[in-house]
């Protein structure tokens, strides 16, 4: 274990806590025995660990997600056209990829994930569907985009 995340375990291990929700604001507040609600970065280290054991889960329940960018013959099966891939950076314990493709069913995809440590994680990328419409309504603005920066 980190010794950043250490301070949190602890806290997470020593304390009774209990979960009050807020039904007209839907929230809630982790609260321990002292009253005392749960500080920001032990939530957030809570919600990092959580969110791996949800993608674990639904690894356990669904199968492995896709974690590597579309091959060629994967892109054949499917019905891929129009595919990029725009980044694919790879660090010390992570994978950046962005990449956008068409599928038969006239849906624009633009995927950009960053895998760590074995997990797809979406809290640095994103998943836009677009439509043949959106996508026209989204092409003026990025080519309008990209000539004003073209001329700096």
């Amino acid at each position: 274990m980190k010794s950043s995340s250490e301070k949190q375990v602890r806290d997470l291990q020593e304390h009774q806590w209990v979960i009050r929700y807020d039904g007209n604001s839907e929230t809630i507040k982790l609260i321990n025995e002292q009253g005392e609600e749960m500080d920001l970065k032990t939530m957030t280290f809570l919600l990092d660990e959580l969110q791996n054991e949800i993608y674990d889960q639904n690894t356990s329940k669904y199968g492995r997600p896709r974690t590597e960018p579309l091959d060629e013959l994967a892109r054949k099966r499917r019905g891929i056209q129009d595919y990029r891939l725009i980044t694919d950076r790879v660090g010390i314990d992570s994978r950046e990829i962005f990449e956008v493709y068409s599928d038969p069913n006239g849906i624009f995809t633009l995927n950009s994930y960053r895998m760590y440590k074995g997990r797809k994680r979406y809290d640095d990328g994103f998943l836009a569907y677009l439509t043949e419409l959106e996508v026209q309504e989204v092409l003026g603005p990025l080519k309008e985009f990209a000539d004003r920066h073209r001329k700096r």
